[in-house]
Parts: C-alpha cells; structure tokens; sequence
C-alpha cells in the first residue's frame, strides 16, 4: 500500500523501533531496581507456555462464566428495575411540582 503511494517505509520503521525501545525502557526501569529478571524469564520461560497449552473454553463458557453465580443476582434487579423507575418518576414529580411553584 506504501509502494501504491510512493511513500518509504522508512519512517514507519523507525517510529515502530522508537516504541520498541519506549516499552523496553518501561520494562527494564521496573526491572532493574526490583531485581526482577529471573523471575520475569521464569514467567516467560515456564508459565506463559503451561498456560497457553490449557484447554481454551467456548464463547459460552466464557459467557456464562461472566456472569455473577449468585442465583438471585438477576432475578433481584430485574425486580428491583421498576421499583426504581417508580420512584425516579416520583423524584421528578416532586421537581416539577416545587418548579411550578
């Protein structure tokens, strides 16, 4: 698309290694006085491939698993929804009713 343009790509590298180095500042500012390496690379080395090696659960049961487990969570305030509408409106009321007089 560059080519298409007549543009260099050149500029693009370089801003693209200029945010390299930015978040690599990022990281070795926190690392460096936390001595925080070794266990940086034992996360890197050891965790991270564990962790993408699980079982990777379906859009529902990500889903399902979102949603609060309490039974009554919903049933609650769906109930609790018109009861505040209700006094909302009469909240409103009270405003226009001071308004008017």
């Amino acid at each position: 698309m560059l080519r298409r343009r007549g543009k260099s790509p050149t500029a693009y590298l370089l801003l693209a290694l200029a945010g390299l180095a930015i978040a690599l500042g990022i990281l070795l500012e926190f690392l460096l006085p936390q001595h925080a390496f070794g266990p940086f690379f034992f996360i890197l080395s050891k965790l991270v491939p564990y962790y993408s090696s699980l079982a990777h659960p379906t859009l529902w049961v990500l889903i399902r698993r979102s949603i609060p487990q309490l039974p009554g969570v919903f049933p609650l305030a769906t109930a609790a929804s018109p009861l505040r509408a209700e006094a909302g409106e009469r909240r409103n009321a009270a405003k226009d009713a001071d308004w008017d007089s």
